[in-house]
């Protein structure tokens, strides 16, 4: 484990001369960064300003220009690569292809095999993580859950609460199981008062 660093204004300022502007020594070494914006010593450290840059396709080719794959652009260039994927031109950038862009239809694929979101998410979290970002979760043909709630039938309710004894271990021990003989109306023919 390392030593705890105790940022000084001088050990904040040694930290700061890495970095040109504030939001790389923010991404770079958070920490120091924050100790340098609580004690106000920010505008001492003399780094500039990060300039608003309008990304037109122009200025995304030229910042394309200082990186050799899509991945180091996004990882350094994040908001134009941002711009770059909404307006489509990642192609024309001429980088190597190192991430993966996902399509709805890819990730609609792959869901297929699943019932419950809860696995798609834990097999394929690239994919889960992209339907969720990009809004496509309820269009990729997950089951919602109202519709998995209907896959308790009464036989079904029947044959789980025989795992129990008694109301209470059988809401304990399989909720939604019990939640559906609840709202069914099964549950004194389940456990008989």
């Amino acid at each position: 484990m390392g030593r705890k660093i105790k940022w000084t204004l001088e050990s904040v300022r040694l930290e700061a001369q890495k970095y040109s502007t504030r939001s790389e020594f923010s991404r770079g070494s958070p920490i120091a960064y924050q100790k340098a914006c609580i004690k106000g010593w920010l505008d001492q450290l003399g780094l500039s300003m990060d300039r608003r840059i309008k990304w037109t396709l122009k200025a995304i080719l030229a910042e394309a220009a200082l990186y050799t794959s899509l991945k180091d652009f996004r990882k350094n260039s994040h908001s134009a690569f941002v711009v770059a994927h909404r307006n489509g031109w990642l192609d024309q950038l001429g980088l190597e292809k190192i991430i993966h862009i996902w399509t709805i239809d890819e990730v609609r694929e792959i869901a297929s095999g699943y019932t419950r979101k809860i696995d798609f998410m834990r097999d394929h979290r690239k994919a889960y993580q992209a339907a969720y970002r990009n809004g496509w979760i309820n269009e990729i043909g997950l089951p919602t859950y109202a519709a998995r709630n209907n896959e308790w039938t009464l036989d079904r309710v029947r044959t789980e609460s025989k795992k129990y004894q008694g109301r209470g271990r059988f809401q304990m021990g399989s909720k939604s199981a019990y939640n559906a003989a609840r709202r069914n109306g099964w549950l004194d023919e389940l456990f008989p008062k």
